[in-house]
């Protein structure tokens, strides 16, 4: 079976943001409105294991988030395909950042950008004289979503902040952070952590909710982690996430916002910058068009290389974003999911959608991307053994899987004789590539 309506979720995020440069290379996507739509309008950031989508309201700005191992769904399920909280289980939203600004919902020269080569998102928009700017980027070198809230007025910063998880944990508001921790039921710890640092002005909370007033900037540290543990000997659970996440913000707090910027920056351009794509010019008049336009223009059969270039790019910015090494391959949601009951289960469908999303991982030079499935692979190999042998009987050799696979070396559906053959063909492509071939990473 062929994910269908998860494809068009995928193909919703790429078609709806294209780009602007015309020479192959990333460029940007931007616009002249705040979003309303999670699926087909907010920008996605991520660091390959940790992402946000990103809406830029004016007055409220909504910060969905996501982190790849929450999960429900029991251990090394095999059988019918149950999405609850036990059985096969889901994929899971991990809660939301929503930002409460004092000043006015009406604002002049309003633009959000998303920049596919740096992955950096910017909100800028004046208000009665006042510019406000705003940055976030989701770093994979220090596991940390940073956003940075910034007005050309000093102390124009004021409004309150609310951490909310998606599975129930009550939030706790102390000494400029906010956090929440809890269990799900089937036993994975989850935790969450906000820090913010400020100039001018003064930061308190009251109840579960942080309050700053008059600032002049505001820097806001997001991380959020589960116990998870790729290893089936282990039963798939390792260390309290919430000390690592406190260290975490520590050392993202002694480095600084701009020594952050700098190496995320190298990190990711590393990538972004790995390959291009050169189909054609775009005309002046189309560039200097919002994404959201020139992509309407398209549709009704105008000429736009540079849109068809920017579908390439963004491809693998989505793929970057959403699966590096170290971390669990990017599944039907990439990793980007607002719903605790996404579309099949946000899962990892072994018929063709997961191979999809890595088709192009090795021959757009982007084979570390690659590595998250193949540890996939390895990791759910002995309970995908104890199933096919359970199925098929106990001489059986090797191993397949059905056609739904979880984190928890779950198999759900019907089975799919050839997922292993998939899997296979991965394995020696990677193999093919960066034996034979110049890779990124050396």
């Amino acid at each position: 079976m062929i994910n269908v309506k998860s494809i068009l979720i995928m193909c919703v995020l790429l078609a709806t943001t294209a780009a602007y440069a015309t020479d192959g290379k990333p460029g940007k996507l931007w616009y002249k409105q705040p979003a309303k739509k999670w699926d087909a309008e907010a920008l996605p950031i991520g660091n390959g294991r940790m992402g946000a989508m990103l809406f830029g309201g004016i007055k409220t700005e909504h910060i969905q988030f996501n982190e790849q191992s929450l999960w429900g769904g029991d251990n090394n399920w095999d059988g019918d395909y149950e999405t609850g909280d036990h059985g096969f289980g889901s994929y899971r939203n991990f809660g939301e950042v929503v930002i409460n600004f004092d000043h006015a919902d009406i604002a002049a020269a309003y633009q959000r950008m998303l920049n596919i080569s740096t992955g950096v998102h910017t909100t800028s928009f004046s208000i009665s004289g006042v510019r406000f700017e705003r940055e976030a980027f989701a770093s994979k070198p220090d596991q940390m979503m940073v956003f940075k809230y910034t007005a050309s007025k000093k102390a124009a910063l004021s409004g309150s902040i609310a951490l909310a998880s998606a599975q129930g944990a009550a939030s706790i508001a102390n000494n400029g952070e906010l956090s929440f921790a809890g269990e799900m039921p089937n036993h994975l710890k989850y935790a969450a952590s906000l820090r913010v640092e400020h100039q001018g002005g003064v930061v308190t909370h009251e109840g579960n909710t942080l309050i700053f007033k008059n600032c002049s900037s505001l820097l806001i540290y997001l991380d959020a982690r589960t116990n998870y543990k790729p290893d089936y000997r282990s039963d798939w659970r390792g260390t309290d996430p919430m000390p690592l996440i406190q260290q975490e913000q520590k050392t993202a707090s002694q480095f600084g916002y701009q020594k952050l910027l700098d190496r995320h920056i190298k990190d990711i351009t590393r990538l972004t910058g790995a390959a291009t794509i050169v189909i054609g010019k775009t005309g002046p008049e189309l560039l200097a068009l919002p994404t959201d336009i020139r992509l309407k223009k398209y549709a009704s059969g105008g000429n736009d290389p540079g849109l068809e270039e920017a579908m390439f790019q963004y491809g693998r910015y989505l793929l970057i974003s959403s699966s590096r090494p170290g971390g669990l391959p990017a599944n039907l949601q990439g990793l980007w999911n607002n719903s605790n009951t996404p579309p099949w289960a946000g899962d990892y469908h072994n018929n063709i959608n997961i191979q999809m999303n890595y088709w192009s991982a090795e021959s757009t030079n982007l084979s570390e991307c690659h590595l998250p499935l193949i540890d996939f692979i390895v990791a759910a190999e002995e309970a995908c053994r104890i199933a096919t042998r359970k199925a098929f009987g106990q001489n059986t050799r090797g191993w397949t899987a059905r056609t739904s696979q979880s984190i928890f070396g779950g198999n759900g559906w019907e089975w799919n004789i050839p997922a292993s053959a998939w899997y296979a063909h991965h394995v020696f492509e990677h193999w093919a590539f960066t034996t034979h071939c110049c890779p990124v990473n050396g």
